[in-house]
């Protein structure tokens, strides 16, 4: 197999961060206008995956917090005993 690509494709947003600046490194010896192009990529992608992470994080804690909630109006709903007292 084939690697032409000096960088590894990134998994998490950390590594992104680090492929990102090797490539902005790279492109700096480059043609202007496509680094600066390239560059301007980059930093969209940077900010979606920052987003993205953000929006997964929340997504959990609402998931979260709906099973507490539904518990709660479980607990609520309990039917009374009759005839204790």
């Amino acid at each position: 197999m084939l690697n032409i690509s000096p960088f590894s494709t990134p998994q998490t947003l950390r590594q992104f961060n680090r492929a990102a600046e090797q490539l902005e490194f790279v492109m700096s010896q480059q043609a202007l206008g496509f680094a600066n192009e390239l560059q301007r990529s980059i930093w969209g992608f940077l900010i979606t995956g920052t987003e993205l992470v953000r929006v997964k994080r929340d997504l959990q804690r609402t998931k979260i917090a709906e099973a507490v909630a539904q518990a709660h109006r479980k607990q609520k709903n309990r039917p009374l005993r009759l005839g204790e007292g």
